[in-house]
């Protein structure tokens, strides 16, 4: 079975295509438009990894990332932005995402990373 990965952005043309690139690549995609919506699809299901968006209306991509590693300790997770900023990358890296990547993303080197992180979570 491939790896379950649940991507959430309120952004629905982001949305869809990152979902649309993984499916192409072979992967088992979920998605969700809020936080709200990421915590009930995480409650039902245990996905492999994680891909939110930083900004989620009133909350963000790392509350999001700070709440899913008490309930899934094992899921990896990846945290997009499209605003370079570093105090959220330090801050995304010490909720524990493996990576942080800008948008526009290069469907290449998401893919390539998206197996990277799978292929090193615990």
């Amino acid at each position: 079975m491939p790896p379950l990965i649940l991507v959430v952005d309120d952004d629905s043309a982001a949305r869809t295509g990152l979902m649309a690139l993984l499916k192409s690549a072979g992967y088992a995609v979920t998605g969700a438009a809020s936080f709200e919506k990421a915590t009930k699809a995480l409650a039902s299901s245990t996905p492999d990894l994680l891909v939110a968006d930083v900004r989620l209306a009133a909350f963000n991509g790392l509350h999001l990332l700070h709440r899913s590693r008490e309930t899934h300790p094992q899921m990896a997770s990846i945290v997009i932005s499209g605003y370079p900023d570093p105090a959220i990358e330090r801050e995304a890296q010490q909720a524990g995402a493996a990576a942080f990547l800008l948008k526009p993303l290069d469907p290449r080197a998401f893919l390539a990373k998206v197996s990277e992180v799978l292929a090193n979570r615990p």
